[in-house]
């Protein structure tokens, strides 16, 4: 009885949170707006968004302390359930907010290769002299920083790799790092990728072994689906680049280079169909129609959207309205809840800065994942 009051409160806090989502009318009313300024103006007085947004000045707000605001906002969502959980929900949930304790990182080890010294200061230059005010730092979410098992603050003033290497002995991050951060030809794409190799295969062992049955199963799904787009993304964006080296709208890929850059976790795209698909010659709408035949799906579905700036967003959307909806108390709502507001932060985010280019209402519209 415990854990079933327990699941139907979460279920409760989830259908609470996703009350305060943007419906589509109000999507198409922030799309029209005539300015950023008057984006904003509508976001704080006609929507969910007033708490964040009740101390910004709409004319003098920055677009990138706008996106840091909703990023923050996104991220106290997940700490929200974070708190609100206990077990094994906590520990799938923590393992999901490790997902931004490598965004930092990854902030910090660019950063640090970019400049080759001295550390980033609150603007994101550099500061010659190596300094952070620490009661300044506010980057890193508190959150972040306190629940993190790396000094942020440390390795954000490290002058290089080795320095930041040795800043991260004592991590779980050293012994995953150290091949990929040691040697002549560092290259951050190896960096990252070696990351995010090891975040899903965490996710989808460790964390997903917490559970059993059918709740297992949806949630494997959940992240063999973000999987398998993360590794259409990447070959769909290879195989574009190939194009415009070569001149040529067909064009094959090498196996050998493209197999590193990809998450070695296989949903229902197997290794299998990714070498033959990288063996064939295609353009990118013939690879797209191949990855839908394999994904089971329209191929309209997995083009490429401007908010999400990835494939196959509107089948990951679909999902996460799914699992949102589930009928019953699981601990598939908050799966779904938590991916929904992501989504809307990437609409939000893709919104501001449109305005702020002045695309047109139209094209915004177009580009809205709901």
């Amino acid at each position: 009885m415990t854990a079933l009051f327990h699941n139907e409160a979460l279920t409760a806090k989830c259908r609470c949170m996703m009350g305060r989502l943007l419906t589509k009318e109000q999507y198409l009313e922030l799309a029209g707006q005539p300015s950023l300024a008057d984006a904003v103006i509508y976001l704080r007085d006609e929507t969910a968004y007033a708490p964040i947004l009740a101390s910004v000045d709409p004319s003098r707000i920055h677009r990138a302390r706008l996106e840091q605001l909703l990023e923050a906002s996104l991220l106290d969502t997940y700490v929200k359930l974070y708190t609100f959980t206990s077990g094994n929900e906590r520990r799938f949930i923590g393992q999901l907010l490790r997902e931004y304790e490598i965004r930092y990182l990854m902030d910090a080890i660019r950063a640090t290769s970019d400049q080759g010294n001295g550390a980033m200061n609150l603007s994101g230059s550099i500061d010659p002299s190596g300094s952070i005010d620490p009661l300044e730092f506010y980057t890193i979410p508190p959150f972040i920083r306190e629940h993190a098992s790396i000094d942020f603050i440390r390795i954000f003033k490290s002058g290089s790799m080795d320095e930041m290497l040795h800043e991260l002995e004592g991590s779980e991050y050293y012994d995953i790092l150290r091949p990929v951060m040691t040697g002549e030809n560092v290259r951050l794409s190896d960096i990252e990728a070696t990351l995010q190799r090891d975040y899903y295969k965490k996710l989808c062992t460790k964390y997903a072994n917490l559970f059993d049955g059918e709740q297992k199963r949806h949630i494997l799904q959940t992240v063999h689906t973000r999987i398998d787009l993360f590794n259409m993304s990447v070959i769909l964006r290879l195989r574009r680049f190939e194009a415009m080296r070569s001149g040529c709208e067909q064009v094959k890929l090498d196996i050998t280079e493209v197999l590193p850059t990809l998450i070695p976790i296989f949903g229902r795209l197997k290794e299998a169909d990714i070498v033959n698909i990288c063996a064939d010659e295609l353009d990118l709408s013939q690879t797209i129609e191949r990855f839908a035949s394999i994904l089971r799906c329209d191929a309209g579905i997995l083009s490429e959207r401007s908010s999400t700036g990835s494939y196959g967003s509107r089948l990951l959307y679909a999902q996460s309205r799914r699992y949102a909806a589930s009928f019953g108390a699981s601990f598939d709502t908050a799966l779904g809840c938590l991916s929904l507001i992501r989504f809307e932060t990437d609409n939000l985010i893709y919104i501001l800065e449109a305005l702020r280019y002045g695309v047109p209402a139209e094209r915004i519209e177009q580009s809205i994942i709901s």
